[in-house]
């Protein structure tokens, strides 16, 4: 039996599967403590999950400084699947939740403070203009990320406003690049989807979404062999 066991967890762990092969290591090593293979396996899978909750513990941090909060989330709730006892994590996610409602509520406010207008051409621009301005220079400094936070906020009120719908679609290119560069291909392809949903005929992101999706099923298949 302990030798069906020791098959079936070593499989999950050259599969990756680290939490359950982890698991599994530990119900053999209840049965026999003495277990030297048991042991080792034990060890190096914590090892993978501790490497892989760090991992999605920093990407965390870095979307959460770029206010990308829902991407935060979902990288803090990844490493929580890690490690379902660690009571900081869920925590951070709390809070991260607050300040995306918060964001949300104020551009919210933002909409409802035009809709009042008369008509959508007349937008007060004391509402729109000091986030365009902030967002545009944001641009020119090639902070990418600031930028798309302020510019977006202007485009779901008024796309039609200047050039912002040009300025967040480059804007979103220039994340998506970069991401790319970096191979965080899933990063990059949701980057490059909100490009589209922004301008939804942009060649440019539609061939570099394409690109991406081929390089994470690649790596996929590369990781899975």
């Amino acid at each position: 039996m302990i030798n069906r066991m020791m098959k079936q967890s070593i499989d999950l762990y050259a599969t990756r599967q680290f939490v359950e092969a982890n698991a599994g290591f530990r119900e053999i090593l209840n049965l026999d403590p003495d277990n030297e293979l048991a042991n080792e396996y034990e060890r190096k899978s914590h090892t993978k999950i501790q490497n892989q909750k760090q991992q999605a513990i920093v990407e965390a941090n870095g979307l959460a400084d770029r206010g990308e909060y829902t991407a935060a989330v979902a990288a803090l709730e990844r490493a929580l699947r890690l490690d379902p006892d660690d009571n900081h994590l869920k925590n951070r996610i709390a809070e991260l939740q607050t300040k995306q409602n918060e964001e949300e509520r104020g551009q919210q406010r933002i909409v409802a403070q035009v809709q009042t207008s008369t008509a959508r051409s007349s937008v007060d621009a004391s509402v729109l203009q000091p986030k365009y301005n902030e967002g545009l220079k944001y641009f020119q400094d090639g902070d990418f990320d600031r930028a798309v936070r302020r510019l977006h906020e202007v485009w779901v009120v008024e796309p039609g406003y200047h050039n912002v719908t040009e300025l967040l679609t480059k804007a979103y290119l220039f994340i998506g690049m970069k991401k790319y560069s970096e191979e965080k291909y899933q990063e990059a392809i949701v980057t490059w989807e909100r490009a589209l949903t922004v301008d939804p005929d942009n060649v440019k992101a539609k061939r570099y979404l394409r690109k991406a999706k081929e390089e994470a099923s690649r790596l996929s298949s590369v990781e899975n062999d």
